[in-house]
């Protein structure tokens, strides 16, 4: 680009570009956490890896989640690549404010504004749940005498709607 004025002067040419156009959109792949995953207090774990074509790289990949409990989706972070690797190896332990159940995916975002919504890396009924199982013993009682073997009997039950691993 030159530009001249009235008098005739002429600026120096000035270079801009190259322009890339890229309209396509970055792919994604999610390692952890899988399908019906049940997590406790070190948070749960996600872990995945996002690319994108052509000589880009991936920007940014924002983390979202649906709640259960709630019925709405929801953004859990957001993490930047910033030393532009590709592929982008990210990982994340998020620690929720409630236990629930949750669907998880990641949405990444590449330098020209290309989004992955295809929701490809998606993880479907992940449960955090920090509660301890209640139980009790219901037999035998207390401050009792026995002359043979003693049956146990009680019961167990957690607050989430996973069944007691034992007892």
């Amino acid at each position: 680009l030159r530009t001249v004025d009235y008098e005739g002067n002429w600026t120096s040419t000035v270079h801009v570009g190259p322009y890339i156009i890229d309209t396509t959109q970055p792919q994604s792949t999610l390692i952890s956490p899988s399908d019906e995953t049940v997590w406790g207090a070190n948070g749960i774990y996600i872990e995945g890896s996002s690319t994108d074509t052509p000589q880009e790289t991936v920007s940014y990949v924002t983390l979202w989640a649906y709640s259960y409990a709630d019925d709405e989706w929801f953004e859990i972070t957001t993490l930047y690549n910033e030393n532009e690797t590709d592929p982008f190896n990210w990982s994340y332990t998020w620690f929720p404010d409630y236990e629930d159940s949750f669907d998880i995916y990641p949405e990444a975002t590449d330098k020209a504004g290309n989004t992955d919504d295809s929701q490809n890396a998606y993880a479907e009924y992940v449960t955090y749940d920090t509660s301890p199982p209640e139980s009790e013993i219901t037999s035998p009682l207390g401050d009792s005498f026995y002359n043979a073997p003693i049956p146990i009997e009680g019961n167990s039950q957690d607050s989430s709607e996973f069944p007691v691993d034992s007892a």
